[in-house]
């Protein structure tokens, strides 16, 4: 009986051809079966016709990654977001406005020359009106219709006005907006027609202590974009990628050539993966069935 066991559990040259040719055949066979998930999925080259999907194409399989794409965007957005740099400071606001305080004396000057010489009202009235070459004939009148003591408080009213106006950021883009509004700044306690000279006046005056820097202004959306840390994806198998009618846009192509959609194509590691899997499990079976079944692997012998 025991002579039996052993003659039956021995191992000859026979075992090992038959091992051989049933395990391969059987681990081919396993293989392939197994190996059919790393063809390529439901996409073919038709699936995409004019930049537009003709059907609905899925992920074959879960995967995360770093979207290159969706990261662009992201950065993009935030470069966006930075506004536009200007070189403004308060130091340089206040040179500017001490330089145009100036500037505003000089233009002034023929107005209290005329106040100040002893000249007929006639007379004065003329050097008034010609003192200021600038100003529309409405505001040459008004000028011209001013006492000294109101002109002494309009002259105060400008400087106050034009220095508080310079030491604020006056952008260059913006300009025209200052000028326009510098009437505002003008105290409502002066009559109308005061408040229209005062503002041609000073309209002029104002300038420009900011002004666009490129420079900065590339380096700040840089910094914002570099903020953006990589946008990480996260896609289930069987998630619709894209959907039939949808445009393939630059985001979709990413997600479909991650899968391989776009151009499919069967997936050789993973299918070297299925079948040495194949084979480690027909070499298992057929060991178990050598060991614990003799009767089974000797069976055409008897």
């Amino acid at each position: 009986m025991l002579a039996r066991s052993a003659a039956v559990r021995a191992f000859y040259r026979s075992d090992f051809t038959r091992l051989v040719v049933a395990g391969v055949l059987m681990a081919l066979t396993l293989g392939a079966v197994l190996a059919i998930d790393a063809l390529p999925g439901v996409a073919a080259p038709e699936a995409v016709v004019g930049g537009v999907a003709t059907t609905d194409l899925v992920a074959p399989r879960a995967d995360e990654y770093e979207s290159t794409e969706q990261t662009r965007l992201a950065r993009e957005e935030a470069s966006a977001a930075v506004l536009p740099q200007y070189d403004y400071t308060p130091e340089r606001g206040l040179l500017i406005a001490e330089r145009q305080l100036g500037a505003l004396e000089d233009l002034v000057t023929p107005v209290d020359a005329a106040f100040d010489a002893i000249l007929t009202d006639d007379a004065r009235q003329a050097a008034l009106r010609s003192s200021i070459a600038s100003l529309t004939p409405q505001a040459r009148e008004t000028l011209a219709g001013l006492s000294s003591v109101q002109w002494d408080l309009i002259r105060a009213e400008l400087m106050q006005v034009l220095e508080a106006a310079q030491r604020v950021e006056v952008r260059d883009t913006l300009l025209t907006d200052a000028r326009a509004a510098v009437v505002n700044r003008i105290s409502v306690g002066f009559a109308a027609d005061q408040r229209a000279l005062m503002a041609e006046i000073l309209a002029p005056m104002i300038v420009a202590n900011s002004t666009f820097d490129a420079q900065a202004t590339e380096a700040a959306r840089t910094a914002a974009a570099n903020q953006i840390t990589p946008v990480t994806v996260a896609i289930r198998a069987g998630e619709i990628l894209v959907r039939r009618g949808d445009p393939i846009d630059d985001l979709a192509r990413e997600k479909l050539d991650r899968f391989g959609l776009l151009d499919p194509a069967p997936d050789p590691v993973r299918a070297a993966g299925w079948f040495l899997l194949a084979a480690l499990v027909v070499v298992l079976l057929l060991g178990w069935v050598w060991r614990f079944r003799p009767q089974i692997w000797h069976r055409t012998s008897a």
